[in-house]
């Protein structure tokens, strides 16, 4: 059991990757979330973390595109 369960994690990893359009974590390139988009009528979302793109989706009201930093911008702090 131990083993198929460290099978299954090193798969996993080894799938991940970033999507090239939106830089969020996946193993589908495009992500999952870009694929369900019918238009990209709306404008594009930078999000600081891919978690941050879930809390966007359970509003359900917004269908552009995701573009994830996975970090913080603060030009007074020197992160860009």
């Amino acid at each position: 059991m131990r083993e198929a369960l460290a099978a299954a994690v090193r798969d996993v990893k080894a799938n991940l990757r970033l999507c090239s359009v939106c830089n969020n974590i996946t193993d589908l390139d495009p992500c999952v979330y870009l694929q369900q988009r019918h238009t990209q009528s709306e404008p594009g979302v930078r999000v600081e973390e891919p978690t941050n793109i879930a809390a966007i989706e359970k509003t359900k009201h917004f269908n552009g595109v995701y573009h994830v930093l996975h970090g913080s911008i603060s030009p007074l702090h020197g992160l860009g």
